[in-house]
C-alpha cells in the first residue's frame, strides 16, 4: 500500500491530492490511509499522507500537545505560537539573545547625522522634497488595477490548465471572478458537450452529472423506493433545503425527511460526534421530522424499520384501544412482542401490561423502577402492532392505577421520535441539551450499545484501569459512531 501512495503522490498535482484519493479508483487505498493514520483524527489528507511517508514521525511535543503541520514546508513544527507553546519559548530562549535597542537607535542617529546632518532622514530638506515630487507622479488606483488584473489572469490560466482534461470553460477572463464556492460558473463537459454550472473552489473540477452521476447506496434506493410504494412523492438527494447539507429522502407532503447512514461512513472516522444531531436540529428549525435509518438496521430489522414509517406516515392498520382488552403479560409473550416490533428490541421491565384484541396483542407497555434515579418508575418500552389509537394513554392509566407511582420517567429515541406521543400523555420534556448525543461501538459492521462496554466492566475483564473506557476500546479495534441522542420525559401523575 505504501508503494502504492507513492505512486499515486508523483503523478497527482498536489492540489487535487485528497480528491483523486477519495475517488472510486483509490477507495481501498484511502481506507487504508485513514487506518493507519487513526492518531491523526482531524489532520488533513495532505499531512496524513506526507506522515505515512516520512516513516511516521513523532508529531507529539514535549509537553505532550500535537505540534503543528507546516503544508508548504512539508514539516512539523511547534504546537503553537511563542506565547502558548512551552517548547517554542523554550527554544527561543535558548537561541535568540535579547538585543539593546539603546544602542542600536543611537547608532543609527549617528549614521544619519553624519549623512543628512539630522537625527532622523524625514527631516531632511532633500528627502521631503522628493517624496513630495514622488507622491504627486504615482497613481495608486492604477497600480491596484494592474496588480489585482494580473492576480486574476493567473489564476484563471491556471484554474483552465487544471480541469481542461474534463471541461471547457463557456465565460471569458472578464467574467472569472475568483474560486470563490458561491461564483459558480458555465461549462461544457468534454464527453457529451453537455453545458452545466459549478464552481472549482478546494480544488473542485467540475463534472457534469450525465458523464459522472452520484451514485446511490443500494440500501438507500430500496428505502426510497419503499416510501414510494405507499403513495408518497419523494424528493431524492435534496441540497437546498438545508442550504447546501444534503438530504437523502425528503417527503415535503409530511414535512418529513430521512437519511440514511451507513455505519463506517458515519462514524467517528468520518463524521464529527454531532454530525446527526446538528443536521436534525437544523431541520427541526424548518418544521421538518428527520428520521435516521442506520445501516444495520435496515439489514437485520428491514421490517420493523418498514412498520415504523407505515406507522410515522400513517400507512399502517389503526384499531381503537377502546376494543382492546388490558393484560397482564408473561416474560415470553412481552420479549416476544417487543423483539419482532420494537427498534431497539427487547429491555428488561417488571411490570408489563399489553392490549389484546380477539387474543392477539396489539400494544405493549413495560415498566421498571428508575435506572437512573433513585425514586420513581420508569417506562421502559412502548411498542404496538400497527396503530392503537388512544394505546399508550390507556395502558399508562392503568399501570398508574395499579401502582400508584411517585413519578415516572422515559426516553424518546431522537432517532425516529419528535416525542410528541408523551407530550400528548401529558409528560414534560425535561431535556437537558438539545445538542446531546448518545454513541455506539462497531467492529466488522456491527454496532454495539456502550452499556455493554463501560469501564467498570472492561477492568473486570482485565483491562487497564488507568485508562479509560475509550482508550480500551480503540486498542480493542472498535469505533464509535454517534446518533442523535434521546428526548427525556417526566410525568407526576
Amino acid at each position: 500500500m505504501l508503494e502504492r501512495l507513492k505512486i499515486l503522490v508523483e503523478k497527482t498535482n498536489p492540489r487535487v491530492l485528497g480528491q483523486v484519493l477519495k475517488s472510486s479508483n483509490y477507495i481501498e487505498l484511502y481506507d487504508w490511509v485513514e487506518r493507519e493514520t487513526i492518531n491523526l483524527l482531524d489532520a488533513s489528507i495532505k499531512e496524513k499522507v506526507w506522515y505515512l511517508l516520512n516513516n511516521k514521525p513523532n508529531f507529539i511535543c514535549n509537553h505532550g500537545n500535537k505540534k503543528t503541520f507546516n503544508p508548504k514546508k512539508l514539516q512539523y513544527g511547534f504546537c503553537d505560537n511563542i506565547k502558548n507553546c512551552l517548547c517554542f519559548q523554550q527554544h527561543a530562549k535558548e537561541n535568540y539573545k535579547p538585543r539593546d535597542m539603546s544602542i542600536v537607535i543611537e547608532k543609527r542617529k549617528d549614521t544619519w547625522l553624519k549623512k543628512y546632518g539630522v537625527d532622523n532622514a524625514s527631516k531632511a530638506e532633500g528627502v521631503k522634497s522628493k517624496r513630495r515630487e514622488t507622491m504627486s507622479k504615482k497613481d495608486y488606483s492604477s497600480i491596484f488595477d494592474q496588480l489585482t488584473h494580473e492576480k486574476e489572469t493567473l489564476g484563471f490560466n491556471q484554474v483552465i490548465q487544471r480541469v481542461s482534461e474534463t471541461v471547457t470553460p463557456c465565460f471569458s477572463r472578464e467574467e472569472y471572478h475568483g474560486s470563490n464556492r458561491k461564483n459558480k460558473y458555465l461549462w461544457k463537459c468534454n464527453g457529451c458537450q453537455h453545458q452545466f454550472e459549478s464552481h472549482v473552489d478546494y480544488g473542485t473540477i467540475p463534472k457534469c452529472s450525465i458523464c459522472y452521476p452520484k451514485t446511490v447506496s443500494r440500501a438507500e434506493s430500496e428505502i426510497a423506493t419503499f416510501v414510494r410504494t405507499l403513495g408518497e412523492n419523494i424528493i431524492t438527494n435534496d441540497k437546498t433545503i438545508l442550504s447546501g447539507k444534503e438530504l437523502d429522502i425528503y417527503i415535503p407532503d409530511r414535512n418529513i425527511a430521512i437519511e440514511y447512514n451507513g455505519i463506517y461512513w458515519h462514524s467517528s472516522i468520518k463524521k464529527t460526534p454531532n454530525y446527526h444531531v446538528n443536521k436534525m436540529l437544523e431541520c427541526k428549525k424548518q418544521n421538518i421530522q428527520l428520521i435516521h435509518i442506520f445501516e444495520d438496521e435496515w439489514q437485520t430489522k428491514p421490517e420493523i424499520v418498514k412498520n415504523r414509517l407505515r406507522s410515522i406516515l400513517g400507512h399502517d392498520d389503526r384499531v381503537a384501544a377502546r376494543k382492546c382488552n388490558i393484560i397482564e403479560l408473561t416474560f415470553e409473550e412481552y420479549k416476544n412482542f417487543v423483539e419482532k416490533t420494537h427498534i431497539r428490541g427487547y429491555a428488561h421491565s417488571t411490570i408489563k401490561y399489553g392490549l389484546a384484541l380477539d387474543g392477539k396483542i396489539k400494544a405493549v407497555m413495560g415498566f421498571s423502577k428508575s435506572r437512573y434515579t433513585k425514586a420513581g418508575h420508569e417506562l421502559i418500552r412502548y411498542c404496538s402492532d400497527g396503530t392503537v389509537i388512544g394505546g399508550a394513554g390507556k395502558l399508562l392509566k392503568h399501570f398508574i392505577k395499579k401502582h400508584s407511582p411517585e413519578c415516572i420517567v422515559t426516553y424518546a429515541d431522537r432517532c425516529w421520535s419528535n416525542g410528541n406521543l408523551y407530550k400528548k400523555l401529558g409528560f414534560t420534556d425535561i431535556t437537558s441539551s438539545e445538542v446531546n448525543t448518545g454513541y455506539w461501538y462497531i467492529k466488522n459492521g456491527i454496532r454495539y450499545h456502550r452499556s455493554n462496554f463501560t469501564k467498570a466492566r472492561l477492568i473486570k475483564l482485565g483491562y487497564d484501569p488507568n485508562k479509560n473506557e475509550s482508550a480500551i476500546m480503540q486498542e480493542l479495534g472498535y469505533t464509535k459512531i454517534h446518533d442523535c441522542g434521546n428526548y427525556k420525559f417526566m410525568l407526576n401523575p
